[in-house]
């Protein structure tokens, strides 16, 4: 129904100017209009870049080789499990955050061969590392992600003592 208003429409207006303009224009102005759709189509679907997108995405790349590496260290048959796992659902959790916050999640090659174990004094100099990077992060990064940033720097500070305990 409003295909055939909208043809009805056109014929009248052509009508009116069929002596100013040859069918063959017409025509190919009618084959633009799809392509031209098409690219502002295009265009509106590209994302808006996130503020601070390159801190969210170093502290996800620090988050994932934290968890490989409590997973390295989980498989290990001399691990203190539970203490171990509840340090990597933390950082579980901070990925998760970070992915809410406009992380953008790169894939992570698989590893090949069996994992050989991190110690605790590796993981813990891994998340004093962690900690002071999400630091400069918070003072860096925009302000709406300071809170973020400040809260995996403290909690990163946590893991890092409590391994050292």
């Amino acid at each position: 129904m409003l295909v055939q208003g909208i043809a009805e429409h056109a014929r009248a207006m052509l009508a009116r100017v069929s002596w100013l303009v040859s069918r063959r224009g017409v025509l190919r102005a009618g084959l633009a209009v799809p392509v031209v759709a098409a690219c502002q189509r295009e265009r509106r679907r590209a994302e808006p870049p996130v503020p601070g997108a390159a801190h969210l995405d170093t502290a996800l790349a620090d988050e994932d080789r934290l968890l490989a590496a409590y997973d390295q260290a989980l498989a290990s048959p001399t691990a203190k499990t539970r203490s171990l796992q509840r340090l990597r659902d933390d950082h579980a959790e901070h990925r998760a955050a970070l992915v809410a916050a406009g992380a953008r999640v790169v894939p992570s090659p698989t590893p090949t061969g069996p994992p050989a174990s991190t110690p605790r004094p590796q993981l813990a100099a891994m998340e004093r590392a962690a900690s002071a990077a999400r630091l400069e992060s918070c003072l860096a990064a925009p302000r709406s992600l300071a809170p973020l940033f400040g809260s995996l720097a403290a909690s990163e500070a946590a893991h890092a003592v409590s391994l050292n305990a």
